[in-house]
Order: C-alpha cells, then structure tokens, then sequence
C-alpha cells in the first residue's frame, strides 16, 4: 500500500471511485454501503446520481456535509 493511503477505508473509497469511473455502479455501491464515512458518503452520493436516483444521491450529500 502507498504511503498517501493511509488506512483502508481511504483505499477502499479509491477503488470505489475507480468502478464508478468505468461505470460498475454495483460493485462501488457495495464498497460505499460497507464504510461509515465522509469519503464514503460522498462517493455514494456520486453513484447514485449517476444511476440517475437524485433523492437518494441528495441524501447522500446531505450526509456528507462539507466535502473540500
């Protein structure tokens, strides 16, 4: 593992991020729903709106809050 991924939730949302990008919805919604954080909420926010489910995705970003 890199040194700038410092811990597995933060590889997991990487790899999260790499199926969405390629359009595997399911498989980065099976990462997202397993992770409990800000990262996390806010890649599942991205894949709902691109499914598009914008309630859901709205949800999802509601939970995120403040995302640099």
């Amino acid at each position: 593992m890199h040194t700038w991924i410092k811990n597995q939730p933060s590889f997991e949302c990487l790899q999260a991020g790499v199926y969405l990008k390629h359009h595997y919805l399911r498989e980065c919604h099976d990462i997202v729903n397993e992770i409990d954080s800000q990262e996390a909420s806010y890649w599942h926010a991205l894949m709902h709106r691109r499914e598009p489910d914008v309630s859901n995705s709205n949800y999802w970003f509601r939970k995120v809050g403040y995302h640099p």
